[in-house]
């Protein structure tokens, strides 16, 4: 819903975010928490006001990438890390050798 419509979405944030952290800490599926982790990424990407902190995301990224349980989700990851480039270059700098190698183990 983000990713279609940020500008509608965006009102509707901070209690969508503190949703999926509910059920990111209630997880104990892989792809459950995979999937936690993607739309946190995807919302990332697109709001304007860098509302989740890219330094916390990159750690949630790093830590569950290349995702085990759903799979498909490691292209999109990819594409949230390019976008983090745009964003939040010194986040990206900083984790540079753990990004390229979840790009590339994607690919």
């Amino acid at each position: 819903m983000f990713e279609t419509s940020p500008e509608v979405m965006l009102p509707h944030l901070n209690s969508s975010l503190n949703y999926l952290k509910a059920l990111q800490d209630e997880a104990h599926l892989d792809i459950l928490k995979d999937n936690v982790i993607s739309a946190v990424a995807k919302i990332y990407s697109v709001d304007p006001n860098k509302t989740v902190p890219a330094s916390v995301l990159i750690q949630n990224i790093i830590t569950s990438c290349p995702f085990k349980g759903d799979k498909e989700e490691n292209g999109p990851m990819c594409v949230v890390l390019a976008k983090m480039t745009e964003k939040d270059p010194e986040v990206v700098a900083a984790n540079l050798e753990t990004v390229l190698k979840i790009m590339l183990d994607t690919v």
